[in-house]
């Protein structure tokens, strides 16, 4: 009774939102360029980044920034990177697993999941770098800021990226009391609990404290097992001490834990083109059903992990200038079991990939303030993670199948390659090829890298202003590794030894100029330029290349943009338009009957971004983005299966984000409140190919919320998220060689690209949240 009252109250919600086009960027969700309103006051507030390392106001910026303040955070409820991807228009990511995430932005992308291979896509928090493809899987909580930066960001930051950057900044505790806390309840059994205490501990010491712990059952059941899957179960902690010894010293202290402890992803086997009968007897058992959010997989799976960060922030003003010291420490701890790929009642091809991280940064950083025309911010950067990642898999290729053939082609001495089958001589001789057999790689990557950087801006006149920065890069990379186990065609048809290093160095730059045609109207191009740095990946299939490394992947960007604030800050009105090319092409390519990372080709993406927002009268908000983007490669290796033209991965041809906000404040001091954003995403791939299981797009994603905020500061909030209840692709799989003879394929093409085994981002969610905030 309960579920349904919330389902009603979540779809009235829907409702009311959908009459109110467009939305507010503070009050909530769509990325909109500067986004703060308030029921007191007309227009639209401003908002103060760090893009350029000092705090500025967004609009003076001349980068193309989408930034969300706390308030549009918590009122759109992003609390992960996959509620962040649906809201900023050309931004996307893939997730294999909670073990594996790969963001994409602007054409940068990756499919690179070994230890100390690096995202296109960087992410900060609180200057603390994650890097790797297991580190987005995490909270967001007590965030004061979120700033997306668009394009490649070679100079300023501690890691080189080459599609974007993720900032985020959690709140630093003042001698103001401050306290909030929240419950929240919803569908599928949900259950969270958040809080936040901050204040003076004495007259130069603050601290804070914040937590977050969320509990859900499963949005699928596995029907083989009699569980539910998907399940969440993490909590984390944050604690900060802020010190000011003196008037010119501040120290800021941090430290943070987290753990999970959930199933794995559900996978939902597809099985279309020929009649179940037709199909290997290794689906025996499999029972076709429409129900994506019914499974059957031979195992539930498990993932684990422990966190704990560290950063210590020393800022000491120097009058003109500060000098900034910043030192950080991570350590990760994850564990999985093999989880089910394929969907079905017996494992066919399954791994799990526990990892281990231990990485430490120190960063110097010196920002002038001087009162002439030239300031700049410069620094050195130094980096050391050791990462592991321990692989164990299991495989099963049936006799019958186009999987054992290629077993039997790979590992039987005895097979024929004419036949199109299996030669009985390999049955009889080499039965254990096709038996379940079990595996390991395990590869180990220390990462050593040091990087020095200056960027300043010339004032040429009262409103011209020149900006040049440049950075040079050296990292050094060790792989020690090894795969023993059972020998499969796919990613372990030998046992391999690896102990090798190398290094590379490069220097990256970005110059602009902008030019504030009036206070409110600010025009801007510039050119930069990125890189990705080399890497190491045991798991090919053949083995000679695992010991070669992946050379570093440049990115050269162009980008021209005109931000504007009228009529009284009532309307915000901006535009970036980009040309981003992309060489040395970093990418694994799974091509059904080999695994190979390259490191090779080229790709150009091109693109326009536009996003709005207007507050016409107090209390209301609209917004709406858009984002086009066009991508095409070239010069890829003929092995990997790309045909020249092909995006890549991540390049969203058309996303439309719409949003509305509106706040009622009465005499009393209460207020009632209503949010709702729409999103749309155009067909594009998770993958740099072309095969069909690995497309994604978003019809029409509606979120909405409506709430109730008394006089006292308590808050009352009915929300819900996927209202339409779409099933959102996050990755695909493509066995359908596990399946199927050869000659049976070849017969029927259509097994082929409509076999699949997707992963769903999560259903129609919903529920209420009761908080407080003083």
């Amino acid at each position: 009774m309960l579920c349904s009252k919330m389902m009603t109250l979540a779809c009235s919600t829907a409702a009311i939102a959908i009459t109110c086009p467009a939305s507010a960027q503070d009050a909530a969700t769509p990325p909109t360029n500067a986004t703060e309103t308030s029921s007191a006051s007309v227009g639209i507030e401003d908002i103060v980044v760090t893009a350029q390392r000092r705090s500025e106001n967004l609009q003076d910026v001349p980068i193309a920034v989408t930034a969300f303040s706390a308030d549009a955070i918590s009122t759109a409820r992003i609390q992960s990177f996959n509620d962040l991807a649906t809201r900023i228009p050309g931004f996307s990511v893939n997730t294999f697993s909670q073990s594996r995430a790969n963001p994409a932005l602007r054409g940068g992308s990756t499919s690179l999941s070994a230890p100390g291979a690096e995202q296109a896509i960087g992410l900060f928090i609180d200057d603390v770098y994650f890097g790797g493809s297991g580190d987005f899987e995490i909270d967001l909580f007590d965030v004061e800021r979120i700033e997306v930066l668009k394009g490649p960001q070679g100079t300023l930051f501690g890691r080189n990226t080459t599609g974007g950057l993720i900032n985020v900044v959690t709140k630093t505790p003042t001698q103001e009391l401050q306290a909030q806390g929240e419950v929240s309840m919803g569908n599928y059994d949900y259950f969270q609990v958040r809080g936040y205490l901050a204040g003076g501990l004495t007259d130069t010491l603050a601290g804070s404290i914040a937590f977050t712990s969320s509990d859900r059952d499963g949005t699928s059941f596995n029907s083989f097992t009699g569980n539910r899957v998907d399940t969440i179960n993490r909590s984390s902690v944050r604690g900060k001490l802020a010190w000011a010894p003196s008037d010119s010293v501040n120290i800021v202290l941090g430290a943070g834990y987290s753990r999970v402890n959930e199933t794995a992803p559900a996978r939902d086997a597809i099985f279309t083109g020929v009649p179940i009968e037709n199909q290997a007897l290794l689906a025996t058992g499999f029972v076709p059903d429409n129900d994506p959010r019914v499974v059957q997989m031979w195992t539930d799976g498990s993932y684990k992990s422990e966190q704990f960060t560290a950063s210590l922030h020393v800022t000491k003003e120097l009058g003109d200038a500060n000098l900034l010291s910043i030192t950080s420490y991570r350590n990760l701890r994850t564990q999985q079991s093999p989880i089910s790929l394929a969907g079905v009642t017996t494992p066919v091809y399954d791994f799990g990939e526990p990892r281990e991280l231990d990485a430490a940064s120190q960063e110097f950083r010196y920002i002038s303030d001087y009162s002439g025309p030239f300031n700049f911010v410069g620094g050195v950067f130094l980096y050391y993670a050791n990462e592991s990642r321990d692989l164990n898999g299991i495989a099963q290729w049936e006799e019958n199948t186009v999987g054992g053939y290629f077993q039997s082609l790979t590992l039987c001495p005895l097979q024929n390659p004419d036949e199109l089958v299996v030669s009985q001589a390999c049955k009889d001789n080499y039965a254990s090829l096709f038996e379940p057999s079990n595996f390991r790689v395990f590869q180990r990557t220390k990462t050593k890298s040091a990087s020095a950087f200056l960027q300043g801006n010339y004032e040429l006149t009262d409103s011209l202003k020149l900006t040049l920065g440049g950075r040079y890069t050296y990292d050094k990379k060790s792989a020690t590794g090894f795969s023993s186990g059972d020998l499969e065609f796919f990613w372990h048809p030998a046992d391999i030894l690896v102990d090798d290093s190398e290094s590379w160095g490069q220097f990256t730059y970005r110059a602009a100029v902008d030019w504030k045609v009036t206070d409110d109207i600010l025009l801007y191009a510039s050119r930069s330029t990125g890189f990705r740095s080399g890497a190491y990946e045991l798991t090919q299939s053949d083995p000679a290349l695992s010991a070669v490394p992946v050379g570093p992947e440049k990115v050269l960007s162009h980008e021209v943009g005109f931000k504007s604030r009228l009529f009284n800050d009532m309307i915000q009105f901006n535009v970036a338009v980009f040309h981003a090319k992309y060489t040395d092409l970093q990418f694994f390519v799974n091509t059904g009957d080999a695994s190979v990372t390259t490191n090779a080709g080229q790709a150009t993406v091109k693109g326009i971004e536009i996003d709005a927002v207007v507050a016409p009268v107090r209390g209301v908000t609209l917004s709406a983005a858009y984002s086009y983007q066009k991508g095409s490669s070239k010069g890829i290796p003929v092995q990997a299966e790309i045909a020249d033209g092909t995006p890549p991965a991540g390049t969203i041809p058309h996303t439309i984000v719409l949003g509305a906000d509106f706040e009622h404040e009465f005499a009393n001091g209460s207020a009632v409140f209503l949010h709702g954003d729409f999103t749309h995403k155009s067909r594009y791939g998770l993958e740099f190919n072309d095969t069909p299981q690995f497309r994604s797009g978003v019809k029409s994603m509606i979120n909405g919320s409506i709430g109730y905020r008394f006089a006292n500061k308590m808050e009352l909030r009915i929300w819900g998220k996927n209202l339409t209840n779409e099933n959102v692709v996050t990755y695909g799989q493509n066995f359908w060689f596990a399946f199927y003879s050869l000659p049976t394929a070849l017969a029927n093409p259509d097994v082929i690209t409509k076999t699949a085994q997707p992963r769903y981002a999560d259903p129609r969610t919903f529920g209420a949240t009761l908080s407080f905030k003083f």
